[in-house]
């Protein structure tokens, strides 16, 4: 492991170096923002026994982009998700009092329920920045081809209220008035495709591990697991002008050039050609008119020489 993170860090270090021969005009600064579908994982999950629980996030999100290869951002999201029981705790011997807390059988004098009647909803919010890294800046091919693929630490500010509802009747069983905060932590996969200079469409997913209380409200269950797996679409608006069309524009101010040369020389040549075929087509005399009028010929003038 230790390794491995060494390997990563010789890597970002030399990563500048190998780059700095070539001009970079990528800098500049971003706004963008997401939809998505956030999966929660702690004592109940998302992904439950009877099935996938999907959730809603909406994020907003603003950076600088130093070059190719790397940009830092900071975020701020809100969501929802919704979890269930898995196959491992929706058997009769699991059950859920009003304190919270997991017990293998029904307690007298404390309302109880089964696992497997119960349903959690979580209310999320984060604030948080992340370092993006650009693989496909590290090569020549790539590096210009409008496409990026980003791998992006984070850390977040968490916040999580949950409500714990009868799946028979949707009514609450357990409700938290105020959020739990949590220290959030983890990675994200990002590709994006330019899609014309300035905008940029992208499909990100990652996970947030949390510290603290569980997401979904259970103060014990034997369960470990506390995090989101969120997957999301993001546009991205980039100020000012991209590097990448530099080339381009650059060919075509060129090949105007070109041919603004090539017609300037065109132009010169039927100049010439027009002139000369003036001075041939003058007749020697004023007097041979007359004849020129009278054989009709097309080319009567190159006659009359």
């Amino acid at each position: 492991m230790h390794k491995l993170t060494a390997t990563i860090i010789s890597l970002l270090l030399t990563v500048p170096v190998l780059s700095a021969q070539e001009k970079d005009n990528s800098s500049g600064w971003y706004v963008g923002a997401g939809v998505g579908m956030p999966a929660g994982t702690a004592s109940l999950s998302s992904f439950a026994a009877d099935g996938f629980h999907a959730g809603w996030s909406a994020t907003a999100f603003g950076g600088y982009r130093f070059n190719e290869l790397y940009s830092l951002e900071a975020f701020i999201g809100y969501g929802q998700t919704t979890m269930e029981a898995g196959k491992c705790c929706a058997s009769d011997g699991n059950w859920l009092g009003s304190d919270g807390v997991r017990y293998y059988g029904s307690v007298l004098g404390m309302d109880c329920l089964k696992f497997s009647d119960i349903r959690t909803t979580s209310f999320l919010q984060q604030y948080g920045a992340r370092f993006n890294f650009n693989i496909l800046g590290l090569f020549s091919t790539t590096r210009q081809s409008g496409w990026a693929l980003e791998l992006s630490p984070k850390v977040a500010l968490y916040g999580s209220r949950s409500e714990v509802m009868r799946v028979a009747d949707a009514s609450p069983f357990i409700a938290k008035e105020k959020s739990d905060w949590h220290f959030g932590y983890g990675a994200d996969v990002q590709a994006s495709y330019r899609i014309i200079e300035h905008l940029k469409i992208g499909i990100t997913t990652g996970i947030t591990g949390l510290t603290g209380a569980k997401i979904d409200g259970i103060v014990h269950s034997g369960h470990k697991s506390n995090f989101v797996w969120d997957t999301s679409v993001r546009l991205i608006y980039e100020f000012g002008g991209r590097g990448r069309g530099n080339a381009s524009e650059s060919g075509k101010e060129s090949g105007l050039d070109d041919a603004g040369a090539s017609g300037t020389g065109t132009n010169t040549t039927a100049k010439t050609a027009a002139e000369e075929g003036q001075k041939r087509k003058e007749p020697k005399s004023p007097e041979l008119w007359d004849d020129c009028d009278k054989c009709r010929c097309p080319y009567c003038k190159d006659c009359c020489r």
